[in-house]
């Protein structure tokens, strides 16, 4: 048969605490994660990957060798927003409002700021 467990409980709940733990401490922060496996995640489809490769190319990356490309970046960007990253809605929302590597458009800003909210 089935068994039932009720993770509400004492044990599983400090249980669940103790993977997440040991998680933060053995797998990078994708900031950390070289270039080369950050694109190997990006054309996997990682959304969280798309949207740090896109900061990498809007602010530019001296630590992983990544040119400020503001295009680029937009373009990692969108990706990301349209697998549902709401970061990345917030970051185009900007983009698109101000005209930086995008065409200046204050709908598709007032598009994505509304994506963003949205999303959390």
């Amino acid at each position: 048969g089935v068994v039932s467990i009720d993770v509400e409980q004492p044990y599983f709940q400090s249980l669940y605490e103790d993977v997440l733990r040991l998680i933060c401490e053995f797998v990078p922060s994708i900031h950390e994660l070289p270039q080369p496996d950050i694109m190997t995640l990006c054309t996997s489809g990682c959304a969280e990957a798309m949207l740090e490769l896109g900061d990498r190319y809007t602010w530019g990356n001296f630590q992983h060798c990544v040119p400020c490309d503001f295009a680029v970046g937009a373009e990692w960007l969108r990706k990301s927003a349209m697998l549902g990253n709401a970061n990345a809605h917030a970051t185009l929302s900007a983009a698109y409002w101000k005209g930086t590597g995008v065409s200046k458009d204050r709908v598709a800003a007032y598009f994505h700021a509304q994506e963003s909210y949205r999303l959390g």
